[in-house]
């Protein structure tokens, strides 16, 4: 637990005097506990629960109890009101977001306008460290350049052809992309194919059914 407690004395360290000057640190956490991504945010909850009755019971971090606020973070758009609420009314002192990348993105966005911290727990969106990225936010996963950085090269030790089974949405669209962009390094590989899925398919049995014939299996 004390790997939490040092990052949660770093965004104390950067946050404002107010925030400094106040017995309590407030946590805004707007994660998607329901739709797609819900698995994803029950999760997430019950681990930042965890960690915030650890960590509050060893004193907090810098003498300050830590409390966390949740809400649904739903869309984009919903989650920047929500996440606007928590600030002027809730007086938030950080943000940590979960979901997928649109709701990151303003996230992102939301941050660098209000000049407050936000943590991304999600995405990968490569825009997040690019064209969107700013000192007020910061991102957990790996983007999907080194995602496929890491991963293709070891697709290319098991056979000479690939075949991508895409998620048609920003994320899966993103890591074919990139995906692609390192497999051109890899000249004896070959891509055969693409089919998109839509988003909340959990069963990809026809998928890979209809394209393991002879000619594109490796």
């Amino acid at each position: 637990m004390r790997l939490n407690k040092l990052v949660v004395a770093a965004l104390i360290s950067v946050s404002s005097t107010v925030a400094l000057a106040q017995d309590t640190v407030k946590i805004g956490a707007l994660l998607p506990l329901s739709g797609n991504y819900g698995f994803l945010g029950v999760s997430e909850r019950y681990g930042i629960d965890m960690a915030l009755e650890e960590i509050n019971a060893e004193g907090g971090v810098l003498g300050k109890q830590i409390e966390v606020q949740y809400e649904d973070s739903g869309t984009a758009a919903q989650s920047t009101r929500k996440a606007t609420r928590m600030l002027q009314n809730d007086k938030v002192d950080f943000f940590v977001n979960g979901g997928g990348s649109s709701v990151s993105t303003a996230m992102a966005e939301f941050a660098l306008r209000n000049k407050v911290v936000n943590l991304a727990l999600d995405p990968n969106s490569e825009e997040l460290v690019r064209g969107k990225a700013n000192r007020y936010f910061f991102l957990v996963p790996p983007p999907s350049s080194m995602i496929a950085n890491a991963f293709v090269p070891e697709v290319a030790k098991l056979g000479k052809s690939v075949y991508f089974l895409t998620h048609d949405y920003s994320y899966g669209i993103a890591q074919t992309t990139e995906q692609r962009r390192v497999l051109k390094e890899y000249a004896d590989v070959e891509e055969v194919g693409e089919t998109r899925i839509p988003l909340g398919t959990r069963d990809f049995s026809s998928q890979i059914i209809a394209v393991a014939t002879p000619s594109q299996m490796c």
